[in-house]
């Protein structure tokens, strides 16, 4: 079977100002999928800005209701991938970047409407929130996908680490709230905005302890290309508190209730994080791997059997509306 994956509509693409935004929030995660349909014996493509006639789309989930719609009535098969947490109206109970008690806010409202025509069109979903499931399967077949273990995804070195704590990804108040106060009491390497997936790896691997630290204080799941990166790399790992677990998030040690998550940080650097990381990683490597992931994912969403269309939709004047559309709403 033929998988293409498309990044046209990533939803960085108002906070990351690169010519590929999806490189720096989609690929890591791109990478895992491919690693486990790859195994299978799929083929697996990309593409920034086209989606094929013929294959099996896969998109991630950020649409503008316009380009939901059009999606939707392209005649394509595809589905969706939802990575964040579905509250029932919405997704993460708002937008995380704002700092208001209430972060239902405008960009949250379109999202919701984009996925819902988006989704009225999708042959299948997969989840990386567990709890998003039920909902989904409402819509139509559904699975919940963790990023697991596979040999071409370890790195080929990793050099000693040399930085006590690093923080990359999307800046939040509640994030920078946390750095602020871990810089009080440690060194930290922390960027405000997103940085290129190589410069990323390196800053990642050149750390003991790298910081995973929810979005928000409500933040609802844990990351999984964070924790998969330190178990892949075999680093040290703080882990914020959240109330849905995974088993990949179970290898490592998460922040408990009764300690601030600064003091928690700190207690993982002076404990034997190199041992835990060893463990860990052969846990990783026995329990989760990416290839019996996408097997089940491909079981459970009906595409162990997935028939491809005998005649070809054209895209041809479809999509580049659908992307200019994706384009605009940005």
């Amino acid at each position: 079977m033929h998988f293409h994956f498309c990044t046209c509509n990533c939803p960085s693409r108002k906070t990351c100002h690169c010519p590929r935004p999806s490189e720096r929030t989609l690929l890591d995660m791109f990478g895992w999928l491919q690693a486990g349909l790859e195994e299978l014996g799929h083929k697996v493509t990309l593409s920034h800005d086209t989606l094929s006639p013929s294959a099996v789309n896969v998109l991630w989930e950020g649409f503008s209701p316009e380009a939901g719609e059009k999606l939707r009535a392209s005649g394509l098969r595809y589905g969706i991938i939802v990575t964040e947490f579905m509250d029932g109206t919405g997704f993460n109970k708002g937008t995380p970047r704002s700092d208001q008690p209430d972060r239902r806010d405008e960009t949250y409202r379109r999202r919701w409407l984009g996925f819902q025509a988006a989704a009225s069109g999708a042959r299948f979903f997969w989840s990386m929130v567990e709890s998003n499931v039920v909902a989904l399967r409402e819509r139509g077949p559904s699975s919940f996908v963790e990023l697991g273990y596979s040999d071409r995804l370890v790195p080929a070195f990793c050099e000693e680490p040399r930085i006590d704590f690093s923080f990359t990804g999307i800046l939040t108040p509640h994030r920078q709230r946390i750095l602020e106060a871990l810089e009080k009491r440690a060194h930290v390497v922390w960027h405000g905005t997103l940085i290129p997936l190589a410069e990323r790896d390196s800053l990642f691997r050149a750390t003991r302890i790298n910081l995973s630290i929810n979005k928000t204080i409500d933040w609802q799941m844990p990351s999984g290309t964070r924790v998969g990166l330190a178990l892949l790399s075999k680093r040290g790992i703080a882990l914020d508190r959240t109330p849905q677990q995974t088993r990949q998030s179970s290898l490592v040690d998460s922040c408990p209730e009764t300690l601030d998550f600064v003091d928690f940080a700190l207690d993982r650097l002076n404990s034997d994080w190199q041992s835990a990381a060893e463990i860990a990683f052969e846990r990783y490597r026995a329990e989760l791997p990416m290839k019996t992931i996408m097997e089940r994912a491909l079981d459970e969403t009906c595409l162990s059997g997935f028939a491809m269309p005998e005649k070809h939709v054209s895209t041809g004047t479809l999509w580049p509306w659908i992307a200019r559309l994706w384009n605009r709403s940005a």
